[in-house]
């Protein structure tokens, strides 16, 4: 077992790092050039090229069965959940195929519906993490570790 993290947009790497260095557990930070930042005790890094869905590819590649993915794209969640890899969000909210099939559903009829609009449109981002986001990611992670998500 093994946790892959998409590290682009990961405000709990360190955390998520610490968390398998105690538990034995490697940890694999996934990035792009663009997003490189030192490395953890404890953790390997792969980058990658700074194009679109580079680092999906390589976690797509390199994740088995059994492992834990960290993720926010539910498209590579889904693809992952077939490989039978545990996924998690970024929020700490678990992923499964029909959860990851709905927000893949949920984004398409967004971006469509922003295509039909005309002027200016405001798209608005995610609400600000939170502790309260960060302890369930860690206790998200935990249960994967332990078996306990299920």
């Amino acid at each position: 077992m093994k946790i892959v993290i998409d590290a682009d947009a990961q405000p709990c790497r360190k955390e998520i790092i610490n968390l398998a260095k105690a538990r034995g557990i490697k940890a694999v930070s996934v990035m792009s050039y663009a997003h490189h930042t030192a490395k953890e005790d404890g953790e390997e890094i792969i980058n990658v090229e700074s194009e679109p869905q580079a680092a999906d590819i390589k976690i797509m590649n390199i994740a088995q069965p059994g492992d834990i993915a960290i993720t926010q794209d539910s498209a590579l969640a889904y693809v992952l959940q077939g490989k039978g890899v545990i996924t998690i969000n970024s929020r700490g909210y678990l992923l499964d195929s029909d959860t990851a099939r709905g927000a893949m559903e949920a984004a398409s009829k967004a971006k469509k519906s922003r295509r039909k609009k005309t002027g200016k449109i405001r798209i608005k981002g995610p609400h600000a993490f939170t502790d309260e986001d960060k302890n369930r990611l860690l206790t998200a992670v935990e249960k994967a570790i332990t078996g306990s998500h299920i």
